[in-house]
This record gives structure tokens, C-alpha cells and sequence, in this order.
């Protein structure tokens, strides 16, 4: 029972820390996108704790300098007040959520490594009415777990729902 407390809270500690490193990596984006014009209409994906990088770079970043956005096994928020305040700054933002019921990684480590009580956009919708904005791609059916969300079929469902 001793070692599986150690290693559970090394485990969380490493989870908090890599969570914290978003954050600050989250704003050094923000800030190479608001500085470089080569960089103004990027298109940003998150995969994991990526999510978050993305989340934050958003949130710091001038109104509309990113146009699309995807998120696979978002390790953030899928809760609406998360999300509704970047969606009405940046209008002219497609956020596109890849979520999975299949992540363990995300059932376990998430609520494990974070004091949230919310669920993460990698096993959920995100929640919005904006469909306009807002695209959330149920790929239980392609994705067997976290680590394979990158993979062809994943590929072809978000192509599929891209097609203007």
C-alpha cells in the first residue's frame, strides 16, 4: 500500500507540475503569435495537456489572430464558462473538439492530477450552443484510447465534417 501511495503521489506531482508548464507555455504562445504577422490567422492544435497550451494562448491572445483550433483528448475544460468568453472574443474562431469515451488516461489521471471537478474536453462535449463555432466529434468508434487519437480514421471524421 506504501509504494502505491508513492507512486500515486509522484504520479500527481508530475501531472500538477506538467499542468502548471502549460500554462506558462499557453502564454509565450499568445505572445509569438501577437508579435509575428507572419504567424496572425494560425490554426492551433492541442493534443492532451496541449489543449490547455491552447486554452491559454487564446485567452492572452488580440481578438481574432487565431482562425481554427483542434483540440484531441483536450486534457481542459469542456464547461461552457471555460470556453464562452474565448468563443465571444475570438467570433471568427472554429474550435473543433476530437473527445473520446475509450481515454482512460483521462478518466483517471485527470481527476487524479487536477483539484477540478469538471470533466475534460477529451471524454466530453464541449459546451456550447455556437455551432457555428463550436464542432465537438464524438471518436469513441476510431480512437481505442489516449494515445491513438492520431490516426487515419480520426483524419477522415474530422475531414468529413470540414468539407465546406
Amino acid at each position: 500500500a506504501l509504494v502505491g501511495e508513492i507512486v500515486t503521489d509522484k504520479f500527481v506531482g508530475h501531472w500538477k507540475k506538467s499542468f502548471n508548464e502549460t500554462l506558462h507555455a499557453g502564454h509565450d504562445l499568445a505572445k509569438a503569435i501577437q508579435d509575428d504577422e507572419q504567424l496572425q490567422d494560425a490554426i492551433l492544435m492541442g493534443y492532451s495537456l496541449g489543449a490547455v497550451v491552447v486554452c491559454q494562448a487564446l485567452n492572452n491572445l488580440d481578438a481574432n489572430k487565431v482562425t481554427a483550433c483542434y483540440l484531441l483528448a483536450g486534457a481542459v475544460s469542456a464547461e461552457a464558462e471555460q470556453w464562452t468568453p474565448i468563443l465571444e472574443k475570438h467570433t471568427d474562431l472554429r474550435l473543433i473538439n476530437c473527445y473520446s469515451d475509450n481515454d482512460d488516461v483521462l478518466k483517471s489521471a485527470y481527476g487524479a492530477g487536477t483539484i477540478l471537478d469538471h470533466k475534460p474536453a477529451g471524454l466530453t462535449e464541449i459546451e456550447n450552443s455556437n455551432t457555428k463555432q463550436v464542432v465537438n466529434l464524438n471518436v469513441t468508434e476510431y480512437s481505442p484510447g489516449h494515445m491513438n487519437f492520431k490516426n487515419e480514421k480520426v483524419g477522415k471524421a474530422l475531414a468529413s465534417i470540414l468539407k465546406p
